[in-house]
């Protein structure tokens, strides 16, 4: 049986992140992409970079 994932983040989490000052929001927006850059697969790093490349 496969059960229904709830929304990843509610209303309380999504007001308290609204309310943060624009510099603590950009600094865990680059912690993120950080993050997401060094668990990135390599396959995916390569065609990330192509299409940069590309102009995309």
């Amino acid at each position: 049986m496969i059960k229904k994932k709830g929304p990843e983040f509610n209303e309380e989490e999504i007001r308290a992140y609204m309310s943060f000052p624009a510099e603590k929001k950009l600094r865990h927006l680059k912690a993120m992409n950080s993050f997401l850059r060094k668990i990135r697969p390599a396959k995916s790093k390569n065609i990330a970079r192509l299409l940069q490349e590309r102009g995309f």
